[in-house]
């Protein structure tokens, strides 16, 4: 990703990542579970990219109501009009937007009200060591109480062991992603 975005080809690998990925769940029948697709902040803002995935995302009907799109908080925070155009249109097509690594920008609670992105995910240095970090603890709840008032749901990145998994049940998260829940698999 780093390589493609020091050659400007951020915006053609994310759209032939998502052709490969839309194509690989049709094929194999699995238009009835949801996925998440991450998208760069480059393709994310280009005005070519959005016109492109919303046509794909047209095309797919009621699937694109499975999609699940991840963008990186800090990613977002680059060009807040050319995001917010992004999530509407996501919304509109029926897709959801998760913001990522959430936690480690300086987002503001205002930025977090005005984009109301469907999840946010908690970034793994909130969850590394969670059992014996009480302040990290009630950083969590309050995230997560904040979210929730707002129609959000919170999950946690980085979930390695069942000390961390079951704190975050106790902390009322919606989920959980990490190794200890489920290594990733390949589509194909």
């Amino acid at each position: 990703m780093a390589m493609a975005d020091q050659l400007g080809k951020s915006v053609e690998l994310d759209q032939m990542i998502i052709d490969h990925a839309l194509n690989a769940i049709k094929n194999q029948n699995l238009t009835a579970q949801y996925f998440g697709i991450n998208v760069s902040a480059a393709s994310a803002h280009d005005d070519k990219f959005m016109i492109w995935l919303e046509r794909r995302l047209i095309k797919e009907g009621d699937f694109a109501q499975r999609l699940v799109f991840e963008i990186s908080e800090l990613g977002l925070q680059q060009d807040i009009t050319a995001s917010k155009r992004f999530i509407s249109m996501l919304h509109r097509c029926g897709s959801r937007l998760t913001v990522e690594r959430f936690g480690v920008g300086l987002t503001s609670f205002k930025f977090f009200r005005e984009i109301k992105p469907d999840y946010i995910k908690m970034d793994a240095s909130y969850t590394r060591g969670l059992e014996d970090d009480k302040n990290n603890q009630y950083f969590m709840r309050l995230m997560v109480d904040l979210a929730h008032r707002i129609g959000v749901r919170v999950f946690a990145e980085g979930v390695e062991s069942l000390e961390e998994k079951q704190i975050i049940e106790q902390l009322c998260l919606d989920g959980a992603q990490g190794y200890f829940i489920e290594k990733p698999k390949e589509l194909l």
